[in-house]
């Protein structure tokens, strides 16, 4: 899953700073498709579920590794989330 952005940690400033970002947004382009065919891989890259979906199934046909770059909105969350320094009482669901 690819954000585009350094994903919990903009998280993190999102949910519990205020959406106050700090060097979460590196504007790297890095293309990981093509670096995985670097690598003697095959790579894909999805935007919508049904570009994953074929992509998928290609992925399954082929030898050796492959990478499926699912791209993702940055506002998407990982949840739940425990703050830090919190308990199981008070996990974030929303």
């Amino acid at each position: 899953m690819n954000n585009r952005v350094l994903g919990m940690v903009y998280q993190w400033q999102t949910l519990l700073f205020e959406s106050r970002y700090s060097n979460t947004t590196p504007g790297r382009k890095t293309d990981f498709p093509k670096l995985i065919e670097a690598f003697g891989g095959h790579g894909y890259s999805a935007n919508t579920m049904e570009e994953f979906k074929v992509a998928y199934q290609d992925a399954l046909k082929q030898e050796g590794p492959s990478w499926i770059d699912c791209h993702i909105s940055r506002e998407d969350l990982v949840l739940p989330m425990i703050h830090n320094g919190k308990t199981v009482d008070d996990i974030i669901y929303e």
